[in-house]
């Protein structure tokens, strides 16, 4: 197990902490960091996330998850498919964080009855350690949320290509949660 972001940042040296502190107090809360920032300090820090599974069950009982493609121009993930997530950033709650992920990305769900699942972490991310909290929104057969052009709806248990990798692995973990009745561990 991977030491929790948390306890890396409260390590920090005088000098880690202040280069820390210059590349994020630049960002007001609920504000994107510029990306060449942001890649510099989540490759050093890492990075703590939200991400959202939203799924419902279908007429046949199967389920569906909701995802979203990365553009083209993404510089680690370009043009595949994960779950819609957002960065925590300095100052902000999980709850917060997903509360503005439901604003920005999910306007026409209510994110509030979404749960916290399990947290992962994956040090040798693309961008740098992290950090992710899976959080599962279950809708029901008659909740049909507008949807953005990038994003669709997939079978949970037949996933397009290609997939961001954590978000596979953690997708797989999710599939065995509703499997066996939610009680199991990673």
């Amino acid at each position: 197990m991977v030491t929790p972001l948390y306890s890396v940042v409260m390590a920090l040296t005088e000098k880690e902490w202040d280069e820390w502190s210059a590349l994020t107090e630049k960002v007001e809360l609920g504000q994107r960091m510029p990306p060449r920032a942001f890649y510099a300090k989540s490759a050093k820090f890492g990075v703590v996330s939200i991400e959202l599974a939203v799924i419902r069950q279908r007429e046949d009982a199967s389920l569906e998850i909701l995802l979203e493609r990365r553009p083209a121009d993404d510089p680690f993930y370009a043009l595949q498919w994960h779950m819609n997530g957002t960065i925590i950033v300095a100052g902000e709650a999980d709850v917060e964080a997903l509360h503005r992920l439901g604003e920005q990305e999910l306007p026409s769900l209510d994110v509030s009855a979404a749960r916290k699942l399990y947290t992962f972490d994956f040090p040798h991310e693309k961008h740098g350690p992290s950090h992710n909290q899976l959080h599962l929104l279950e809708l029901s057969l008659q909740e049909q949320p507008k949807v953005k052009a990038n994003q669709a709806w997939f079978p949970l248990d037949k996933l397009p290509e290609p997939m961001v990798a954590v978000h596979t692995v953690m997708l797989d973990w999710l599939r065995e949660y509703l499997r066996v009745g939610q009680n199991i561990t990673r």
